[in-house]
């Protein structure tokens, strides 16, 4: 007697990937053909070509394949990407800007050094951040120490 092995038929099959994959390339395309014979210029008009053809090409296969339903998913999940590539952006600006200037800041005693003895004039590697972690963590507990309570006696308060 053999053992019936499990499936998982929500995952796509090496098929459905390979046609993802030839669906993004086309979409890539289409963006780069936007920008080039079109009022789409930059970056900008790029994104926003890449964008709008994506969400079309999949949109049409999720019609052909899963009906009305399976549409509205992939423009949602279309949407939900685009969402996120937005908020990630500027996140990830942020970092790479404060890494590419503030690596020369660097050094092994900026977490235990403090900032008593040192002045605007001196070199940035003279100093640290004691007081600056100090000051958070003591801000950080005393937030704690006032909202939990106040949280925990709203949630007994509600559920009685």
């Amino acid at each position: 007697m053999s053992q019936v092995k499990p499936t998982k038929p929500w995952e796509p099959t090496s098929k459905d990937k390979f046609q993802n994959f030839g669906l993004l390339l086309l979409a890539f395309l289409i963006a780069f053909g936007l920008v080039e014979f079109t009022f789409l210029n930059g970056k900008l008009g790029f994104a926003i070509g890449l964008f709008a053809s994506y969400q079309l090409i999949f949109y049409v296969r999720s019609i052909r394949k899963n009906g009305p339903q399976g549409g509205k998913d992939s423009l949602l999940k279309g949407f939900a990407l685009f969402g996120i590539t937005l908020t990630l952006i500027p996140i990830f600006s942020i970092i790479f800007t404060v890494v590419a200037r503030g690596y020369k800041g660097l050094h092994p005693g900026l977490l235990f050094k403090d900032m008593s003895l040192s002045s605007v004039n001196d070199p940035i590697t003279q100093g640290g951040l004691s007081h600056a972690l100090v000051g958070t963590v003591i801000m950080v507990v005393g937030a704690l120490v006032i909202s939990f309570p106040i949280g925990v006696l709203t949630a007994l308060y509600l559920t009685e």
